[in-house]
């Protein structure tokens, strides 16, 4: 899923069992009265991660926040709500470096769901565009990820012409504390366009260059975050250089 931004055979008889066979794969049909001797074995358990699970009770706590309080946001809400943001990032970084792409999704779906409950207007008096969707270490670089919580205007587009940012990715130097370059993923659709496209960006000091086109559908987070991470390791060199 992910805010744009696996199947169960409900046949208890028989369920399908995903083997390799050198480098084919191979579907294979078992009778479930087959594993009957182990529906005891205290050992076969699906773990959820407990982590993951409060932070997004966290989220659905804080969905009532707005009736349970006389005023809202007030500054002890505020401060709840940067905390559990804080936490959410964390959570979110972590899952990424795990390659638990679907959990980290739920935390950002969770995000949007609080947009949808709370209203825009909640985030509008916050001064609040945008959530920190991860924190990535590429060695002495560090990239923050920003994922937009609706689609921010780019500056130079035109009255009858569409164009917005959806994510960022902010390089910076740690070694130097100083900032490198920005990716955006943008979506513009200009007049005479049969269709809008996506379009990741790269900016630094010395303009801005194309990276990557996804056409008129979304891409995920995560084919966007893989594209950023392969160009930047390929630029790297020259911005050490600068």
């Amino acid at each position: 899923m992910g805010h744009c931004c696996s199947c169960i055979n409900n046949d208890k008889k028989a369920f399908r069992l995903r083997e390799t066979v050198e480098d084919d794969w191979i579907f294979v049909d078992y009778d479930s009265t087959d594993f009957a001797e182990f529906e005891d074995d205290d050992e076969v358990t699906f773990c959820r991660d407990e982590a993951l699970d409060a932070l997004l009770s966290a989220f659905e706590d804080a969905l009532c926040w707005p009736q349970q309080q006389n005023i809202f946001p007030n500054s002890t809400t505020i401060d709840s709500m940067n905390a559990m943001f804080c936490v959410a990032t964390s959570e979110m970084s972590r899952l990424a470096s795990e390659g638990k792409c679907d959990q980290a999704d739920e935390v950002a779906d969770a995000f949007f769901e609080l947009v949808d409950i709370w209203g825009e207007s909640v985030f509008n008096t916050l001064n609040m565009t945008f959530f920190t969707r991860e924190e990535i270490s590429l060695g002495r670089f560090a990239v923050k990820v920003g994922q937009y919580l609706k689609p921010e205007p780019l500056e130079e587009s035109a009255e009858e012409d569409i164009a917005v940012k959806l994510f960022f990715f902010i390089v910076y130097d740690t070694d130097l504390e100083k900032y490198v370059c920005t990716y955006h993923l943008e979506y513009r659709d200009y007049s005479g366009m049969t269709s809008g496209i996506y379009i990741l960006k790269l900016k630094n000091r010395r303009g801005k260059v194309q990276v990557a086109v996804y056409g008129d559908t979304c891409p995920r987070y995560w084919s966007i975050r893989q594209d950023v991470l392969i160009d930047f390791s390929k630029r790297k060199r020259s911005f050490v250089s600068c």
